[in-house]
């Protein structure tokens, strides 16, 4: 018979199906097995559900066996080292209820003879059918041992692995999470050293959230504590000091955060999740991440952890009504004051920890960055220039927060007058740049009146725009003595027109007390802004040109009218595929017009 799917003609496997020698190699390497199971070929699935047959399949989709590629062909090995896992991990990730049935159903090669006086007693005393086998799931355990294997793992097999398993679980999620979550083996606490693999990454969040939409059949109000203790796991995973080398640990710590990260924003879609995330909102959690910013190795994984955590705070103690309209001139962000109560545990730890990290950003501050070097010491910490970058982006959600204790603990500390002198330690860092400009942006719009009057009269953020401003180059070659403009000049200038258009009382009475920001204002700034609008508008194509001085343009423009004149048979005969185009009321073919761009009196 043939495929109405695909065309292809399936005799040969009909024909292999029906021989008693045939092997499951044999039927592994046929093109169109794939699409005949789904179509629910019931000689292919019969076949499948073999034991024998069905035990060596299982095996392919999570391990090879190194004896059997040792004694086969070259053509043979090539097949069972790529092509009979992925379609091992296709058939039994189909989702087909016969397949999935013999996956989870006793193993009948362990023990022959029990299983089948087993299985007859069974049938016979109905009141022993609620009891479990005793090698019931043996051959979905076996599979399970892939959770087994040294770090690190086959990344190809581990794919197969997560997709067999989310495929199972769609089909009996009740079983296979009894399964998985069995405190005996625990088969989902395997899985954390493994998160270094993407794949098992997916699989680890999906089963904390036991989403409805993937696990369809799941208990979702089931599990909340093991769950919870699944959190906290990988919350001391990310602290614990890992014996594996550099990049396997730094992976299972990004992908461990990512995880945290995604539960900690999405627990309000799941049932349970606030339970589940209880020990995020932990206080000696808080103090122990906080405190890990300022370790070079942790400072990228729990990056965006903290900046999650900042989220969820906002938007507990933000106000619902009357959210600020989206500013889509400008793309900036819906900012609402929230109303968080000093005596929250996550705002006491992080203005414990003020100190320790603006003592951070000066430490950073010690040398300007003339090339962004790796760390030397353990190549996956983060750079310098990456580090400045992640401490002011941690100031800047601290600063959103708008807590007062949070807004003195910064002050006390001077802690934007060392965020405004990284401009200068940095002249090239111009994502750092960025940053700085959006910290500095969010105090002037949206800060406290005692942020801005400390930035005004402490930082003294007039006085250093002024001072920087006058000597917009720097020398870059101390030899030859060439300077360059300072990258962060055009930065300042952002600042110094917000601070001039800002309707704020403290800013505007400091600017009119001010000696210097008046002829500032006329002598620098105001020239920058008319030379940076010409360029704006030519790069827009805008004309700085009055309309009545414009000449009015030829239609066509001619490089050299002379340089070349038409051939008659060029005239007379009109080339093919429409080569001819209308200029005025004669018929000029194309390439006169290449011809007078490129000029034929040079030849």
């Amino acid at each position: 018979m043939q495929s109405l799917l695909t065309f292809t003609d399936s005799s040969q496997l009909q024909e292999l199906l029906q021989n008693p020698s045939t092997t499951l190699e044999d039927v592994l390497d046929q093109e169109n097995i794939v699409q005949e199971l789904k179509e629910s070929n019931p000689d292919l699935i019969s076949f499948l559900v073999q034991s024998t047959a069905f035990d060596i399949l299982v095996s392919y989709s999570y391990q090879i066996s190194p004896d059997s590629i040792k004694n086969s062909e070259q053509s043979t090995k090539d097949s069972k080292l790529t092509k009979f896992p992925y379609v091992a991990s296709e058939i039994l990730s189909s989702g087909n209820a016969q397949i999935v049935k013999r996956f989870l159903e006793y193993d009948s090669t362990e023990d022959t003879e029990t299983t089948q006086t087993t299985v007859s007693e069974i049938q016979d005393n109905p009141s022993e059918q609620s009891k479990e086998h005793p090698l019931a799931h043996q051959l979905f355990i076996k599979f399970l041992t892939f959770l087994d294997s040294p770090a690190p793992i086959d990344f190809t097999l581990a794919g197969y692995f997560c997709k067999v398993l989310k495929s199972v679980f769609q089909v009996e999620g009740k079983t296979v999470a009894e399964i998985l979550f069995n405190p005996d083996q625990n088969y989902v606490k395997k899985m954390i050293p493994h998160l270094y693999c993407d794949s098992i990454q997916d699989l680890l969040l999906a089963i904390v959230k036991l989403d409805a939409s993937f696990f369809k059949t799941s208990p979702l109000d089931h599990y909340l504590s093991e769950r919870t203790v699944l959190i906290e796991q990988m919350i001391e995973t990310i602290f614990e000091k890992s014996i594996d080398n550099d990049d396997i640990a730094s992976e299972r710590l990004v992908n461990c955060s990512c995880i945290l990260t995604s539960v900690l924003c999405g627990y309000s879609c799941f049932s349970g999740g606030k339970k589940i995330i209880s020990p995020l909102l932990n206080s000696d959690f808080f103090y122990k991440i906080i405190e890990g910013l300022l370790n070079h190795s942790l400072i990228k994984p729990l990056m965006p952890l903290v900046q999650q955590l900042c989220t969820h705070y906002k938007d507990i103690y933000s106000s619902k009504d009357k959210l600020p309209l989206l500013d889509l001139i400008r793309y900036t962000e819906c900012v609402v004051k929230p109303k968080i109560p000093d005596t929250e545990p996550f705002v006491i730890a992080v203005r414990d920890t003020i100190d320790k990290i603006v003592a951070s950003i000066k430490l950073e501050k010690h040398a300007t960055n003339i090339q962004p070097t790796q760390n030397q010491e353990n190549p996956n910490d983060l750079n310098p220039n990456q580090r400045r970058v992640s401490l002011c982006e941690i100031m800047l959600n601290f600063l959103k927060l708008q807590n007062s204790l949070i807004d003195a603990k910064i002050i006390e500390n001077e802690g934007l007058t060392v965020l405004l002198d990284m401009f200068i330690k940095n002249p090239w860092n111009s994502i750092l740049h960025n940053g700085l400009t959006k910290l500095f942006t969010f105090i002037i719009e949206h800060g406290s009146s005692v942020l801005k009057e400390n930035l005004m009269e402490q930082a003294k953020i007039i006085d250093f725009i002024i001072k920087e401003s006058a000597e917009p180059e720097i020398q870059v070659y101390l030899k030859t003595g060439n300077k360059t403009k300072k990258s962060y000049i055009a930065h300042l200038n952002v600042l110094s027109n917000l601070i001039d258009g800002i309707n704020d009382s403290t800013i505007n009475n400091f600017c009119e007390n001010h000696e210097g920001w008046q002829t500032f204002k006329t002598e620098i700034l105001k020239p920058e802004n008319d030379k940076n609008k010409g360029i704006s508008d030519k790069k827009h194509g805008f004309s700085t040109v009055d309309e009545n001085e414009q000449e009015e343009l030829p239609r066509f423009k001619v490089i050299n009218e002379s340089a070349y004149s038409p051939r008659q048979e060029d005239i007379e005969k009109k080339p093919e595929n429409n080569e001819w185009e209308e200029e005025g009321p004669e018929m000029t073919p194309k390439s006169s017009k290449a011809s007078q761009k490129v000029g034929w009196d040079s030849f």
